[in-house]
């Protein structure tokens, strides 16, 4: 079923002990950005244990570094020169809020 888990709504084998039989969109979309970005995702997994996901994503080094300086007496992060977009897609508060903090 590996071919088929980065599919919309994909619902695979379903037991009666298991709380999420299949996906939702959250896969597709993840395989769709992945893509867009000239990468790619790939699963592994063993039946009625973990799945490993890993993701590969070419990325170029800039040319020019930018100083963030952390300001211990204030607790503060002083602002880089350039900004960066950081898409993170969450749906539990917990790790939502832990994100925001990384």
């Amino acid at each position: 079923m590996l071919e088929k888990i980065f599919e919309k709504y994909f619902q695979g084998e379903h037991n009666a002990g298991s709380r999420s039989p299949g996906t939702g969109l959250g896969l597709a979309i993840t395989r769709k950005l992945i893509e867009l970005m000239g990468g790619q995702i790939r699963v592994t997994s063993t039946k009625s244990a973990d799945s490993s996901f890993t993701c590969s994503i070419p990325v170029s080094v800039a040319e020019k570094t930018t100083e963030v300086n952390l300001n211990p007496e204030k607790k503060t992060i002083e602002k880089a020169s350039r900004s960066l977009n950081i898409l993170v897609a969450e749906d539990n508060p917990v790790n939502a809020k832990l994100i925001q903090k990384v």
